[in-house]
């Protein structure tokens, strides 16, 4: 009996046929074909679909692209097949209507092969930016493909600072760094903060913050160790906001984890102003930050800030006991006067804070928590100041006298 199959066609007339196809209707034709991969040349790749992308882009996002369980090894050996047949004139980095590559296709889909597969071909790929402005890494980064931007910072053209604009309605620039920290890309801003040319500097373009503020104000102690232990950080640095340094703005987020990591940095300035004066035990509203703070050598209790305020001064204006008590018990004045004229205890009154007044004027009488209470001396206050902490006014309120 006689095949009735149709015989195969030539693969001249099949490169004919594909030269009139979209580019994924290619990637469907050499799937049947695979024979024909090695001939094609620039008159294929110039292809377009609706979008400006050529087979290159497809086959770079992997099978993302083609939308089906095509294998991502057959993918990959049909790209590697098609740059290692391509004839001279054949543009291996063509952009899209959206000026993007087949080599940012691939750092956004994490396609760490293509991704070599085209640099080996043409490494002046990298060089390529979009209608932004946005180079390679910042596909990678916009992907949170963690390999792809590895693989990226180890090759020493790739810029790791390449700024492009944050929004669409103003000039305000962001890195790759910031960026990932304020989408909160942990894996990604690690990557960034070990390699050693990423710019730790950088300041937030509404705040003036720099990455180890973002970092402590979202709670990263692990990012926060990355940076401090890079050696490239200057842990006394304030934002160009405010000058708040890491340490004013761990001591204001309660980040008691960064505090204890800052205070073990050698140069450490515990007594650091910000642009008003004030220090980071001005900044804090929780005891046991408090008594971080005050148990490290060089602390100035009652350094004031331009307006004469001190720590103790701040506490007693917002009725916070817990932080006056701590304060007082570290031999903060009360009667210290500002500017303005007021001691604590004046404060405490003009923003009517009676309870805060009474125990101002009570706090000269024998303390439940005297250090010359040898009863005291070896007891375990952990929970008390974990209690403290979440809830300073109830805690106090059942602790008679002046505490």
């Amino acid at each position: 009996m006689h095949s009735t199959a149709a015989p195969p066609l030539p693969p001249e007339i099949l490169l004919i046929i594909a030269k009139y196809l979209e580019p994924l209707q290619q990637v469907a034709l050499l799937q049947v074909f695979p024979g024909i991969t090695d001939l094609f040349n620039f008159h294929q790749f110039a292809s377009l679909d609706e979008n400006g992308d050529t087979i290159l882009h497809h086959l770079a996002r992997g099978n993302t692209a083609t939308k089906d369980s095509t294998s991502p090894s057959f993918l990959i050996t049909l790209l590697q097949s098609l740059l290692g047949s391509s004839a001279e004139g054949a543009i291996l980095h063509p952009q899209n209507l959206r000026g993007e590559t087949p080599l940012m296709e691939a750092a956004y889909a994490g396609n760490v092969p293509a991704m070599q597969l085209l640099l080996e071909k043409d490494p002046d790929g990298l060089k390529i930016v979009n209608g932004d402005g946005e180079t390679v890494l910042w596909y990678a980064v916009y992907g949170a493909k963690a390999p792809a931007i590895a693989f990226l910072l180890d090759l020493p053209s790739v810029d790791a600072n390449h700024q492009v604009k944050a929004n669409v309605w103003d000039d305000c620039q962001i890195t790759p760094l910031m960026h990932a920290l304020d989408r909160r890309e942990y894996d990604v801003a690690s990557l960034l903060i070990k390699h050693p040319k990423t710019d730790l500097t950088f300041p937030d373009h509404y705040t003036g913050e720099t990455a180890i503020h973002l970092a402590i104000n979202k709670g990263r102690e692990n990012l926060v160790r990355d940076m401090l232990e890079c050696g490239r950080l200057d842990i006394n640095a304030g934002s160009s906001a405010r000058n708040w340094t890491a340490l004013h703005k761990a001591a204001a987020c309660r980040d008691v984890a960064s505090i204890k990591l800052l205070l073990a940095q050698d140069g450490i300035n515990v007594n650091c102003q910000s642009s008003s004066g004030a220090t980071p035990l001005m900044r804090t509203r929780s005891p046991r930050v408090l008594k971080l703070l005050l148990a490290h050598p060089g602390i100035e209790v009652d350094l004031v800030d331009d307006f004469g305020w001190s720590a103790l001064g701040y506490a007693a204006e917002r009725g916070d006991r817990g932080c006056a008590w701590v304060l007082l018990q570290h031999g903060a004045r009360p009667d210290l006067v500002d500017l303005d004229g007021y001691t604590a205890q004046g404060r405490a009154e003009q923003a009517k804070q009676w309870d805060m007044v009474k125990f101002l004027e009570s706090h000269c009488k024998p303390k439940l928590f005297s250090p010359s209470n040898s009863a005291m001396e070896h007891l375990d206050l952990s929970f008390f100041w974990a209690m403290v902490d979440a809830a300073p006014g109830v805690i106090l309120e059942s602790v008679e006298g002046p505490y």
